[in-house]
């Protein structure tokens, strides 16, 4: 399954985004704090090469939720999520012989008018309307790369 992009838009530069990349078939991979782990190490390193702040990630037992900043005119956000979804998927084929990911991902540019904080607060509490948890600071899965969660809301 593959969204399509925007028509005539380019994905480059200081823009921000809610990313939903599902797993192959909706398996439940993110329930091991080893795949998520190496997930998370692998997505701090590709958004630091390809210049996006990674506000918010979820991971949710059967996709990923990021929310997402280009930090430079030539943050490249296809590059950077083709990167990230093919070196997380060469290590996975190699520990488990499966396909992680699906093909394809799910983006939304975040307007102005909606707010990046109303955003992070929606994914934050994804885990929560799940079941997950009673609270999104309790869900072991929910982070991000540039604050502090208990300082967030």
């Amino acid at each position: 399954m593959s969204a399509p992009r925007l028509e005539n838009f380019d994905y480059i530069g200081y823009r921000p985004y809610l990313i939903t990349i599902c797993c192959d078939c909706r398996h439940n991979y993110f329930e091991s704090d080893m795949v998520v782990n190496e997930c998370i190490k692998i997505l701090r390193d590709v958004s630091e090469e390809y210049e996006f702040k990674v506000y918010l990630y979820t991971f949710m037992p059967d996709h990923l939720h990021l929310s997402i900043v280009g930090s430079s005119e030539n943050a490249n956000l296809q590059k950077m999520i083709k990167i990230f979804k093919q070196k997380c998927g060469f290590w996975f084929k190699k520990e488990y012989g499966k396909q992680l990911f699906q093909s394809g991902y799910y983006d939304h540019i975040v307007r102005k008018e909606e707010g990046i904080e109303k955003v992070i607060r929606y994914m934050a509490n994804n885990p929560v309307r799940k079941g997950l948890c009673e609270n999104y600071e309790d869900y072991r899965f929910t982070s991000s790369f540039e604050f502090d969660m208990k300082k967030m809301f």
